[in-house]
């Protein structure tokens, strides 16, 4: 591969390209998102990001070199990436993102991230990591020698700090911060301790935020202090990864021991209820070390005259099923199998963290289907909490159990929630008439209840999840099932998380909510499909899992902007709902346990899977919880809500194109910028408002 300068190809960022040397699809078109199934067996994937003004839906562009391929001479875009790319039979994709570090497949052009910055020193951006910013001036602190020997800084809740070099941190240093929130919103600042001197014993004192200029009478937010944890990542999933210490479990407030020029994070974070009167408030935080203060920090707040509402526009779910509680307090490590009073508590503590942080549990919570395949096995039944067992063996529905859990959620502002997910009852030999017969009587039995409240029209069944090969013609089936013998009216969505610009043209007609993989967005060519078939589309939903591991994700590794971003790439690319796999999966970790009291380094030796399926931390007393990267994505779930508003109040402003998204690669990573973005939102609403606009 020499040395050329890029040259840009006429007509501006495109995701598509025509250069002669790319490998064909069976089409005899290059390869391209749109036709990726073209690549050859195997291949070096080289991954672009758009320059320019590309906006929305110009997304991620792939070149895929072949064996044949000479050395690539010219692009548009960016190098984000480098990955190894093996096609196996019945079109699964494995990938080899280590063959970065110069592993070679016979047959095979090994293109090494290096090889490329060599022949685009100008263009190549290794995105996979955080930023490496300039070493942390410690001797200059040092030399200052600030009060007590601790000095102060600031910075976004969606950076991350690191215990050791590089530290990460791009905020400033200073005795002074300001948080600016919506009324039914939070909103985070990390206050970073950065000790020169060792010191024991230091916590921090909240004062009670005070109005200014304001009567002594306004309701003040609320202010919440918790401590970053830190996880070990013994396995990063991607090569160039950083392994070791990862901050992001929030746990509680506790006195700290500070080791010298070792930075600890406090997440404060401020909860403007709907009561909030808006206006400035300012609360003082006193820092202690050994009972004495060592230091004063004023936080100001600024509460916009803004309601995001109880009810959110936006759609999210997570998967924590009914066994949940046994994962997260195992009986192996010494802990009792829960009655069903407790698993009632815990998974009720469960939710309530999830609906502060807008990934409510809403699939599993109110559901007592039970349908699996597994190893040629499987079965359908359904039982608690929906459901009880009688003497004679059957069902009966309990009606007061489920309505007491549809209660909580409607009460915490929920949107939707599911009747329960079915496996694929036509498969064989599990595939039955006992099996399908059953789903029947359960979705019978609760789609009744729902009319008689007027709540089905909220409800959705979750079909063949992922179906491949013959099980989307069984979801299909399933599909027609529900909607023949349960109802016309009981909505059903299909997840399909296929990576083939086919997969949802077999689904047509056989949804009323599609689920899709947001990093195949732009392979399922969805924008073309809702234009020409929107009367298919009732809502679309997108997912993030492990596969694929390219950016945006919540793996543990990855930048937080990439949790802050999903809500407003949710709204760039016209999407009404996100859902995750689960909250908690002990399958990334090699010694998981639940976290101790005084456990600030949370030792759970995480694998190369990144904490995909975990966003909370159990405790050893059986609370639950949060972490930064569920907090920054309920952030950006708000960020949604924001221009969501500002679209009622002034539907034609520019700020609704969503400046800072350029694909789903390409978006703004500078988090000074994003909370600029959501700060010139907020302020065009109450614009309008002045000027007589709706909403």
């Amino acid at each position: 591969m020499t040395g050329v300068a890029p040259e840009p190809i006429e007509g501006g960022p495109s995701s598509s390209y025509s250069a002669p040397w790319l490998p064909t699809s069976r089409n005899g078109e290059p390869a391209t998102p749109d036709n990726a199934a073209g690549d050859p067996p195997e291949a070096t994937r080289v991954r672009v990001r758009p320059t320019g003004a590309a906006r929305r839906g110009a997304g991620r562009c792939r070149l895929s070199l072949g064996p044949t391929a000479p050395g690539m001479t010219r692009f548009n875009g960016v190098i984000e990436r480098v990955e190894r790319v093996r096609n196996e039979a019945g079109g699964t994709r494995r990938t080899c993102s280590r063959a970065l570090d110069g592993g070679r497949r016979p047959g095979a052009v090994c293109v090494t991230l290096a090889a490329l910055t060599a022949a685009f020193p100008a263009c190549v951006a290794d995105r996979r990591t955080d930023p490496v910013p300039a070493a942390f001036p410690w001797d200059s602190l040092a030399r200052a020698g600030p009060p007590a020997g601790l000095a102060i800084g600031f910075t976004s809740s969606f950076e991350k700090v690191f215990s050791r070099p590089p530290l990460g941190f791009t905020g400033v240093l200073g005795d002074s911060a300001e948080l600016l929130v919506a009324r039914n919103e939070r909103e985070s600042v990390q206050l970073v301790l950065f000790p020169v001197t060792g010191l024991e014993g230091v916590t921090v004192d909240v004062g009670d935020p005070k109005p200014i200029g304001a009567s002594a009478v306004a309701v003040p937010p609320r202010i919440e202090l918790r401590v970053v944890g830190e996880v070990d990542l013994l396995h990063p999933r991607t090569a160039g990864g950083r392994a070791g210490w990862h901050p992001d479990p929030l746990l509680p407030g506790r006195p700290l021991r500070l080791e010298p020029r070792v930075p600890r994070s406090l997440l404060v974070t401020v909860h403007a209820d709907e009561g909030v009167d808006p206006g400035r408030y300012r609360s003082t935080l006193t820092l202690r070390a050994g009972g004495d203060a060592v230091a004063r920090v004023t936080l100001s707040i600024g509460v916009w005259d803004i309601t995001l509402p109880h009810v959110p526009r936006f759609k999210t779910a997570s998967f924590a099923d009914w066994g949940v509680p046994e994962r997260m307090w195992p009986p192996d490590q010494g802990y009792t199998v829960p009655s069903d009073a407790e698993r009632m508590r815990w998974m009720l503590e469960l939710a309530e963290l999830g609906f502060e942080n807008r990934l409510p549990p809403t699939v599993y919570l109110a559901s007592g289907l039970r349908s699996w395949n597994r190893r040629g096995d499987g079965g359908t039944d359904y039982g608690y909490p929906t459901h009880d067992r009688t003497a004679d063996g059957g069902r009966a529905f309990n009606a007061a159990r489920t309505d007491s859990l549809l209660d909580f959620m409607l009460e915490r502002g929920a949107n939707h929630f599911f009747l329960g997910t079915t496996a694929d009852i036509y498969r064989p030999p599990a595939g039955t008439d006992e099996r399908r017969e059953r789903l029947i009587a359960y979705l019978s039995d609760y789609a009744a209840h729902l009319r008689s409240r007027g709540l089905l029209d909220m409800a959705l069944v979750y079909d063949v999840d992922e179906p491949w090969g013959d099980a989307v013609e069984h979801a299909r089936e399933t599909y027609t099932l529900i909607k023949r013998r349960v109802g016309p009216d009981v909505r059903v969505m299909q997840n399909t998380n296929q990576n083939t610009p086919g997969a949802i043209s077999r689904f047509l007609g056989f949804f009323d909510a599609l689920d899709i993989n947001l990093g195949f967005h732009d392979v399922l060519e969805l924008d073309r499909y809702r234009l020409h078939r929107p009367d298919a589309f009732g809502e679309v939903w997108w997912n993030l899992n492990l596969w694929p591991d390219a950016r945006p994700n919540l793996f543990l590794e990855y930048p937080l902007i990439d949790a802050r971003m999903i809500g407003p790439l949710s709204w760039a690319f016209g999407i009404d709902g996100f859902e995750y796999w689960q909250l908690f999966s002990s399958s990334s970790m090699g010694r998981y346990h639940p976290v101790a009291a005084d456990e600030l380094r949370v030792r759970w030796e995480v694998n190369d899977r990144s904490l995909d399926g975990t966003l909370v931390y159990p405790g050893a007393d059986h609370r639950v919880f949060s972490s930064l990267r569920l907090e920054s994505l309920r952030d950006g779930f708000e960020d949604y809500e924001l221009l969501a508003l500002l679209e009622a109040t002034d539907p034609g402003n520019a700020l609704l194109t969503v400046p800072i998204v350029g694909g789903l690669a390409d978006y703004e990573e500078d988090p000074a910028r994003v909370l600029a973005f959501r700060r010139r939102v907020a302020e065009a609403i109450l614009a309008a408002r002045r000027s007589g606009g709706g909403g």
